[in-house]
């Protein structure tokens, strides 16, 4: 009733016999051990799950901080990271316990930055992820397909003719004009196919995808021209029906809203907020 386990051995000094076993109940682990002891794999090649652990806290931390990094750059590092994940799973999820969801380019977690990847009364906006509600949970209660992804939109660095642009974007959504900071967008759900994810506020293009909606589509059709060339039958399916689910969003919302008569409680493009 135990299950079944593997070990592996070494010979001894004169190779007569054999000691130092290793045992485990974990058949990938008793392979990997196997290369290593035997020399098949060179050891000095492998990393520990803590030093994987530490390279991926370095590479997150170039990629919030390195204003000059090019997008090409800055997708070697994010497959970097995600490789790494991938081969422990002790760190998978960036941490312990950590909540994450897949989103167009990638995997984000709470803190992590993104970009509204198509058009819509929350296109193009800039945002930083609070909190994710997976799929399945008690808490997950909107129509959303896939998790729901919280984003503040309000922390972004917009320039003030981009907030110009949110203001008539919205104004036409909501059917009124307000000041910008009027508009719920601190806490908006969204669904994770509708998302890029970025690095860090401090990064040069971060700043440049504040300055006007323009330059966010710019750059959201060149992450999408990427990925798609990249793997064009599997990426160009998930694209191609991205804006048909969005705009269905859209006339759902709409109906929402009509629904409530003008209510108090205010209803985001893809679900709605949790604040009353």
């Amino acid at each position: 009733g135990r299950g079944l386990h593997f070990v592996t051995w070494q010979y001894n000094y004169d190779r007569s016999g054999m000691d130092h076993g290793h045992y485990t109940e974990d058949y990938a682990a008793a392979k990997e051990d196997f290369a290593v002891r035997s020399g098949l794999f060179p050891e000095a090649k492998l990393f520990m799950a803590e030093q994987a652990a530490d390279i991926i806290a370095s590479v997150k931390f170039r990629l919030e901080n390195d204003g000059c990094l090019s997008f090409p750059a800055e997708e070697r590092l994010y497959a970097l990271a995600d490789k790494l994940s991938s081969a422990y799973p002790a760190i998978r999820g960036k941490a312990e316990n950590t909540l994450t969801s897949e989103v167009i380019n990638g995997s984000i977690s709470a803190g992590d930055w993104v970009v509204v990847a198509t058009g819509g009364a929350y296109g193009y906006l800039v945002g930083q992820v609070i909190e994710i509600t997976p799929l399945g949970s008690a808490e997950h209660d909107t129509g959303n397909a896939g998790d729901d992804i919280h984003v503040n939109f309000m922390e972004a660095d917009y320039s003030d003719e981009r907030k110009r642009e949110i203001i008539d974007q919205l104004g036409k959504y909501y059917g009124s004009v307000k000041p910008f900071g009027v508009y719920p967008l601190d806490d908006v759900i969204m669904p994770p196919d509708a998302l890029i994810r970025l690095s860090g506020p401090e990064n040069a293009r971060f700043g440049r995808l504040a300055e006007n909606r323009e330059a966010a589509r710019t750059y959201c059709n060149k992450v999408m021209a990427s990925l798609k060339s990249q793997q064009p039958n599997e990426n160009a399916s998930k694209l191609k029906t991205l804006a048909e689910r969005l705009n269905a969003a859209d006339e759902k919302v709409k109906a929402q809203e009509s629904a409530l008569g003008g209510g108090q409680r205010e209803i985001s493009k893809h679900g709605k907020r949790t604040r009353e």
